[in-house]
């Protein structure tokens, strides 16, 4: 039942594995900071190479182990971990809460973490481009957000992603189907996103085309509105700064008036100039062609 925001101070824990605060009432926005594990920044604490396990001398909490599990929700399942398996997991879950705001571009950093659930919050934005940095990710869940816009390409370079879930947001555009993304055959991945089309879902492209066709015509004809009634209003807003001055203040009043009669002198005597000159220059060649003759 915690609330409140996350503190950013947990991101001075540099040797933090696994962070669970699934399922609480916790809010606010995740700050770009809280994405800063220095343990989820390595692929590896241990690397994957058991004789580095040896090596740590971690093969001295044996006994210790056999008694002690990890469980993590991951893969839409509850997963065992046990012995140096542990040591190999980094988890990141801060899902059922009711966090808001974008998921931070800096995502990518934790180029380690192989589980990360942000799922049944209230998040918005874009899904990030730079998702493709979390190398060692298996399994992403996004699902039940407020997530918007098309979902990155960058996504199909997690080449060890077996578990992904973006169903019950506000996603668009076409699925993409290339790298890593190919091998997810299960529409449910994607359901709740009604404007999502082409395989796996039963939506065609051809069919749906219209549908974003409509979507960015509606997009379009809400921009070009407010750019009317922002040009009405700045028209408004300047008209009667000008006027209402003019108005109230009898000197700038008289001024202006100064000025305009000013300007209108000069444009007459510039004309009626430039009018006798034509009338000059016609009158003399008019002359010169009758003397010719």
């Amino acid at each position: 039942m915690f609330s409140g925001h996350i503190p950013i101070k947990l991101s001075k824990l540099d040797h933090l594995q696994v962070l669970d605060l699934a399922h609480n009432n916790l809010s606010g926005t995740i700050d770009p900071s809280l994405v800063n594990f220095k343990a989820m920044t390595l692929i590896s604490p241990y690397t994957s190479d058991l004789n580095t396990y040896a090596a740590y001398k971690i093969n001295d909490l044996d006994d210790y182990n056999d008694h002690f599990s990890l469980f993590v929700i991951m893969k839409g399942q509850i997963l065992e971990y046990r012995h140096y398996k542990i040591f190999f997991m980094l988890s990141l879950d801060l899902s059922g809460n009711s966090l808001t705001g974008e998921i931070p571009e800096q995502i990518g950093v934790l180029v380690g973490l192989k589980n990360l659930n942000l799922s049944a919050n209230r998040l918005t934005g874009n899904i990030p481009e730079m998702i493709d940095g979390l190398q060692s990710l298996e399994s992403l869940d996004l699902s039940n957000n407020d997530l918007f816009g098309e979902i990155p390409s960058t996504l199909s370079a997690l080449t060890f992603l077996s578990h992904l879930n973006l169903s019950y947001n506000n996603l668009l555009g076409i699925i993409p189907v290339e790298g890593q993304l190919e091998t997810f055959n299960d529409p449910t991945i994607y359901i709740g996103n009604n404007n999502l089309f082409g395989p796996p879902t039963s939506k065609n492209c051809s069919r749906n085309q219209t549908i974003m066709s409509d979507l960015l015509k509606h997009e379009d004809g809400q921009n070009m509105s407010s750019f009317y009634f922002s040009m009405g209003l700045g028209f408004a807003v300047g008209f009667w700064v000008i006027f209402g001055t003019l108005l109230f203040k009898r000197t700038w009043r008289t001024t202006y008036y100064l000025f305009i009669d000013d300007i209108c002198d000069r444009i007459y005597v510039f004309m009626v100039l430039k009018w006798t000159r034509l009338n000059v220059s016609i009158k003399k060649k008019k002359v010169g062609e009758q003397g010719s003759y």
